[in-house]
């Protein structure tokens, strides 16, 4: 979501524009009086920028508890066709052979299947805590029958041979206990800096996320 052009708004609104339209403000209830496209830009800016809900919804003069209802229903229609149309089309067109065969693997870390952009509260999530979220898109980083001869020395590859990696920051402290996530080190306690291997490695981790980030 970063740098995130109007033009590039304008595609995402037309993508979904027929979703949208049938599934937003139908059936019985209290009609939002906010279009459905002006929506889903609040949604990307929550997404993008939600530390709390009173912050975010202030950038739109609304109160903060009907804000975060609107976006949270918003995001239960909304992230299911995102997901069909933008993830699972594209995961099955770019399988992590064909990426490394053509030569479009990550610069630092070819082992890596995603990386993350965006750090996601509990509050904004389709369901469930963050975990059963990820048991939900596990099948997507796990590696497929003929990509077992691909060579793969990445970290904590030990732990989980049977999975690719995810890039992460560090908004995602602990999630390396149950996934394969390649992130940046920090400082332990006590320890006044980091070590010259490890400040590289960020740096690294780093360079191949930017990539996501500028996107």
């Amino acid at each position: 979501m970063c740098n995130f052009a109007p033009i590039e708004f304008e595609r995402l609104w037309e993508l979904s524009e027929d979703h949208v339209l049938s599934k937003w403000g139908v059936g019985r209830g209290k009609k939002c009086k906010t279009s459905p496209k002006d929506v889903l830009f609040m949604m990307l800016a929550a997404l993008k920028h939600c530390g709390n809900w009173e912050t975010v919804s202030s950038m739109f003069d609304m109160d903060a508890s009907a804000f975060q209802k609107m976006i949270k229903k918003y995001i239960d229609m909304y992230e299911p066709f995102l997901y069909t149309h933008l993830v699972k089309g594209h995961e099955a067109l770019w399988s992590m052979k064909k990426i490394t065969v053509i030569g479009h693997a990550f610069a630092n870390y070819p082992c890596a299947r995603y990386a993350t952009d965006v750090t996601f509260q509990h509050a904004v999530r389709p369901t469930g805590n963050f975990h059963e979220v990820m048991k939900y898109f596990i099948t997507s980083v796990a590696k497929q029958q003929d990509e077992g001869t691909l060579y793969d020395d990445g970290p904590d590859v030990d732990n989980f041979e049977a999975f690719w990696g995810v890039l992460v920051d560090n908004g995602y402290q602990g999630l390396g206990d149950e996934y394969r996530t390649i992130q940046p080190k920090k400082k332990a306690k006590g320890q006044r800096t980091l070590s010259p291997s490890e400040r590289d490695e960020n740096d690294k981790i780093t360079h191949d996320r930017v990539i996501v980030e500028n996107f």
